[in-house]
């Protein structure tokens, strides 16, 4: 078993797809077509001859694409030079077994995450099996009845790693891909049967602040109240974003600048010394106060506002990597790390940062860092979660 990433800098998709596939052939020092690839770049390099240029030359391989937030990082790459703009995780496994599939999320996405799914472990010659890791890409909005589908194929204790696809400005250029085709609003499912192990974790980086109110009116991803109040007064007073609210409590509509969006919070679980959070990311402000959010928020649920420091974010990456690695004697041999990529998009001296700690924590592991606009990773408490500003990772051993 092999496993290499690898990334390129070239912005015309057909090189870009040309110069990975090359580099690819070399990383492995083998000629064969590997059983996995994941591929995650910026929307520009991602696209659909960058997919005509990869796909009839990995025939055999199952192709998981999608769309990363301005680029991505590799262990492969100097971060004192141009941010890659595609990268690739590429597994040469014989002994293994490896399928993708993917839809257009045209319909009820439950359903369609259970047809993707099935079509997936059919790829891989596994129907019925529950892989060691489930991977897969959704196009922002449907997550969570997603997530639904694909639990009852799997079920509630399959490890999952979710990068909801990205773009690099929020105007919706996102994309997926598999060996079934290209899309621009679908979702891409991956089964991995390979023959080593697998440990995933999940990291949140933020703890509880003392305020926390019930949600009293809520329509799927926007809140119209907080404790009876108007959703983006409450989360104005929480988290000082005082810009949200003018001086006579009329409402500044329009989208949370992303440096000024403190996540909220809502309990997972309980961990082994304090509760388990999941976030959700606040993005708009509408004329009758309430806030748009980018995960479905039930009435009767608690939030919180959520705190954090810049060394803390800035150490996740090896926090993750220990997470990933307690109890577990075998050395890793590969990570794949999910980024937030609304918390760090335009901001390329974030990424050179987590780029630089992705080394320091996997040192010449091979590698990958895409930075997605929604995660979704199985909780202990045994369900599957989707929320934002999270960071989750998987590693090969």
């Amino acid at each position: 078993m092999r496993i290499v990433s690898v990334s390129t800098v070239f912005s015309d998709p057909t090189h870009a797809g040309k110069d990975i596939l090359s580099k690819l052939t070399r990383a492995a020092d083998k000629p064969d077509s590997p059983q996995f690839v994941a591929f995650f770049g910026t929307p520009a390099v991602a696209e659909q001859s960058f997919y005509r240029e990869i796909a009839p030359k990995l025939d055999r391989c199952a192709i998981h694409g999608a769309t990363s937030s301005n680029g991505v990082v590799t262990t492969d790459w100097d971060p004192e030079t141009t941010l890659p703009l595609l990268g690739a995780l590429a597994i040469y496994d014989p002994k293994g077994s490896y399928g993708s599939a993917s839809s257009k999320l045209d319909g009820d996405a439950e359903e369609i995450g259970r047809e993707t799914t099935e079509r997936a472990l059919r790829a891989a010659g596994r129907a019925g099996e529950a892989p060691e890791l489930l991977f897969l890409s959704c196009a922002p909005g449907k997550e969570e009845a997603f997530l639904s589908g694909v639990r009852s194929i799997v079920g509630a204790s399959t490890q999952i790693i979710g990068a909801s696809s990205a773009d690099d400005d929020l105007t919706g250029q996102w994309a997926q891909f598999s060996p079934e085709g290209f899309h621009q609003e679908g979702a891409v499912v991956s089964v991995l049967f390979p023959s080593c192990s697998i440990t995933t974790a999940c990291d949140c980086g933020y703890e509880p602040t003392p305020s926390h109110g019930v949600v009293t009116s809520a329509d799927q991803r926007r809140i119209q109240s907080i404790d009876g109040e108007p959703a983006a007064r409450v989360y104005g007073r929480w988290t000082d974003v005082v810009a949200l609210v003018a001086a006579d409590d009329a409402f500044n509509a329009g989208p949370i600048p992303y440096r000024m969006a403190a996540p909220l919070g809502r309990i997972l679980g309980q961990g082994s010394e304090a509760p388990d959070y999941a976030l959700i990311q606040p993005y708009q402000v509408f004329e009758d106060g309430s806030l748009g959010v980018m995960a479905d928020i039930r009435e009767g649920e608690r939030l919180w506002g959520m705190k954090s420091d810049k060394e803390t974010l800035a150490s996740r990456v090896s926090i993750l990597r220990e997470l990933a690695s307690f109890g577990q004697d075998d050395p890793p041999r590969a990570g794949l790390v999910v980024f937030c990529g609304t918390s760090t998009l335009k901001d390329e001296a974030t990424k050179r940062s987590l780029a630089r700690e992705l080394r320091v924590s996997f040192g010449d592991i091979p590698s990958l860092g895409v930075f997605s606009f929604g995660q979704q990773w199985m909780h202990e408490s045994g369900g599957f979660t989707h929320a934002n500003q999270m960071m989750l990772c998987a590693i090969f051993r």
